[in-house]
């Protein structure tokens, strides 16, 4: 009985205790900094962890810093990631971009990394972080980051400085984002400073270090960097500068191409149509479309003057119209002036109008309208909107390339 007792109780003792243990964790996190003379930085950070197929199934992922703040601005960090490897093998892996996150997403989605310990290794560069003040430069680095979700038990960064830098200070800093505990030492060796964190950091919390030193041995940025950082303070402004005097020129240009009318001679009055338009045309063409029922009646009255047909309109009632014998040919006449003779008349010799309602005088007018529409309609009243869109389209365009290349872009740019 007590060999059975004792048992169950070991037992239990197991049960407890593995869920503890299979806690995912980083066991060491070391960074080495090592800071180059043009005042780039070679970052290699060594990460061993335990994997127990929780959140680490596939991989890890690293999250940097997209941007920093310089003198009241916004700027990207340029990172070029140099090396990643797990347990001294070359790793695979992705970037991207999420919101301030520069995302290192290692690993390969078809293969699950074992249980038990592993070692990460990432080396990359990153341009031109030595920040510089009057009286002395400084590297300021995230060193872990605070990005984990899970605790990191010990944490070390190793700064090293060119050859005969002379430190005026260090700091460090612990705990979550935007606070500034100082749980970390400090010990300097040299040209190399070692910064270790004197507990373990929780989920979210990091280590930041800081060193200064005496100015003289980092060169000034180069004219390219001068004049990449010009960019990306300016660059928003300017493209939107640019864009808007190309919008204009494009616009000016489509107007002066077809949206200028042509130059108006003096002005007298025209007792006929100009020479090629009938009256039809002529209302049509002033107009840009038809007013009323006057371009009929102008075309009946230009008709009876040119001896198609009579005009009886002594009846107040009903007015007749009675086809010319000796009408002669049809030249000289336009189109829609014919197509409203032939649609009227149909064959008959008489047409009466006026009193009931007449389907076949309707038609016929309605066919005189779409006669006028189709002869004087696009050729001279075009809208012209494929200008309107190609402009909005380069708009849109340029708003999009703006704000991927420019980090100062802001809603006001819009």
């Amino acid at each position: 009985m007590m060999r059975i007792f004792g048992f169950l109780l070991a037992f239990a003792a197991l049960t407890v205790a593995a869920p503890a243990s299979a806690k995912e964790r980083i066991d060491q996190f070391d960074v080495a900094v090592a800071v180059q003379p043009n005042g780039d930085v070679l970052v290699t950070e060594t990460i061993d962890l335990t994997s127990e197929g929780d959140q680490i199934r596939h991989g890890i992922q690293r999250d940097l810093p997209r941007y920093y703040e310089s003198g009241g601005d916004r700027l990207p960090f340029s990172y070029d990631i140099m090396r990643v490897e797990r347990d001294g093998q070359r790793e695979h892996y992705e970037t991207h971009h999420d919101g301030n996150a520069f995302n290192i997403r290692i690993g390969d989605a078809d293969t699950l990394v074992s249980d038990g310990p592993h070692r990460y290794v990432i080396s990359y560069r990153v341009a031109d972080q030595v920040r510089r003040f009057d009286r002395y430069d400084e590297v300021y680095w995230n060193a872990t980051g605070n990005y984990w979700t899970f605790p990191i038990v010990s944490a070390r960064a190793v700064i090293t400085l060119p050859a005969g830098a002379r430190v005026t200070q260090t700091n460090a800093y612990t705990g979550g984002q935007g606070q500034a505990g100082h749980d970390a030492t400090s010990s300097q060796s040299g040209d190399t400073i070692t910064f270790v964190a004197t507990r373990p950091l929780e989920a979210g919390e990091g280590l930041t270090v800081a060193v200064g030193f005496e100015k003289g041995l980092i060169a000034p940025p180069s004219g390219a960097r001068l004049g990449w950082l010009w960019w990306q303070r300016n660059g928003a402004l300017t493209i939107l500068l640019v864009s808007i005097g190309g919008l204009f020129w494009f616009l000016y240009r489509a107007f002066d191409r077809v949206g200028r009318d042509p130059v108006k001679g003096p002005v007298f009055p025209h007792y006929e149509a100009p020479a090629g338009y009938s009256p039809a045309a002529t209302h049509y063409i002033f107009y840009r479309g038809l007013r009323e029922n006057r371009a009929l009646i102008a075309t009946l009255m230009n008709l009876a003057v040119k001896g198609r047909f009579s005009i009886d309109a002594s009846d107040k009632k009903v007015t007749k119209l009675t086809a010319s014998s000796t009408k002669g040919s049809d030249a000289g006449l336009a189109a829609e002036d014919l197509v409203l003779e032939r649609s009227i008349f149909a064959g008959q010799s008489m047409k009466s109008l006026g009193g009931s309602y007449d389907p076949e005088f309707t038609a016929a007018y309605t066919e005189f309208k779409a006669q006028l529409s189709r002869k004087y309609g696009s050729t001279y009243f075009r809208w012209n909107a494929g200008y309107v869109v190609v402009s909005v389209l380069i708009t849109v365009g340029v708003v999009i390339w703006a704000t991927n290349s420019a980090s100062q872009w802001t809603g006001w740019h819009t």
